[in-house]
């Protein structure tokens, strides 16, 4: 599958970043972060679900070259990731004080994005889920701001939790340079072998 992300096209799944010179997808890809925290302060809604494409970087492409790596491991990736997990747990934790079940619901294949219904902010791990107009076919999805804002005390609202802290955290952990290809890259270099 191929995404475009502010311009620059990366293959999603299962592969290896792709880009012609690798140092442009970095400086695209902290173009692209800035970009959407400017979006999420004025509350303009981002085309691009940054949270989302953050972690399925993560999960899915492997890099092979050490300085495109170092780029988007500390100017943009590693940063993003973190800041979501930090935010997660934080308000994992209040809700759970606060006495607020949450439900595990794991994400489906090709699922798409969640944005809020009053806010349009991208909303990433934790739903707040309402039934509109009491029907029990009609989810909307709320933000923790918005939510509140309908009712302080959560009452008649669902928060689904999508990934597990820990799984998150396994895909931050694993996030690595790809040794193995940049060595065999370093010992064949392109044209003598095709790799795929």
């Amino acid at each position: 599958m191929v995404a475009c992300v502010g311009g620059s096209v990366l293959l999603q799944y299962p592969s290896v970043l792709l880009h012609p010179e690798p140092w442009r997808l970095a400086y695209q890809n902290q173009f692209d972060l800035e970009r959407f925290e400017w979006n999420e302060v004025k509350k303009v809604k981002s085309i691009v679900p940054m949270i989302h494409v953050s972690w399925n970087m993560a999960r899915t492409v492997k890099i092979s070259d050490p300085t495109a790596y170092k780029m988007i491991e500390y100017n943009y990736l590693r940063h993003c990731l973190l800041q979501s997990m930090k935010r997660i747990q934080i308000l994992r934790d209040q809700l759970v004080a606060e006495g607020k079940m949450i439900s595990y619901q794991s994400r489906v294949k090709d699922e798409p994005a969640y944005y809020c219904n009053e806010c349009d902010v991208e909303v990433f791990n934790l739903l707040f889920v309402t039934s509109e107009n009491g029907s029990k076919k009609m989810y909307v999805v709320h933000c923790e701001d918005c939510a509140r804002e309908r009712n302080p005390n959560f009452s008649n609202i669902v928060v689904l939790e999508q990934y597990r802290v820990e799984d998150l955290m396994n895909i931050y952990d694993s996030f690595s340079l790809d040794f193995l290809r940049q060595t065999v890259e370093y010992l064949f270099p392109r044209g003598v072998i095709q790799m795929g």
